[in-house]
This record gives structure tokens, C-alpha cells and sequence, in this order.
């Protein structure tokens, strides 16, 4: 069986197994998001900005 992507599916997997697995790889596949990640996690949240004060056009 073929998803409409053409990557096969096992008969064993559920898809949604198979769907957070290829997830996960797109997501290794990004440089240096887990360190932007790590450092999103260490910002102290006083210095966020709502986004609606940032932009007055929406």
C-alpha cells in the first residue's frame, strides 16, 4: 500500500507510527534547530513581545 506521496507503507505500522517517524527525520534534517530550540527554552519569557503589538498590519 502506497500513501498518496508514494512512500510505502508496512503492513506492521500503523500510519501514524509511519507519519512521526518521517516527521522526526524532516525535523533532523533542519541545521541547528535544536540549538535554536534549546535557546528559545532558555529566553526568559519578560522578553517576549506579543506578535499583534509587532505587526499593526493584521
Amino acid at each position: 500500500m502506497n500513501t498518496k506521496d508514494n512512500y510505502p507503507i508496512k503492513a506492521q505500522e500503523s500510519p501514524d507510527t509511519y507519519s512521526c517517524a518521517r516527521a522526526t527525520q524532516e525535523l533532523l534534517a533542519i541545521p541547528n534547530l535544536l540549538e535554536r530550540v534549546k535557546q528559545n527554552q532558555a529566553t526568559p519569557k519578560t522578553n517576549y513581545k506579543a506578535w499583534r503589538n509587532l505587526r499593526s498590519d493584521v
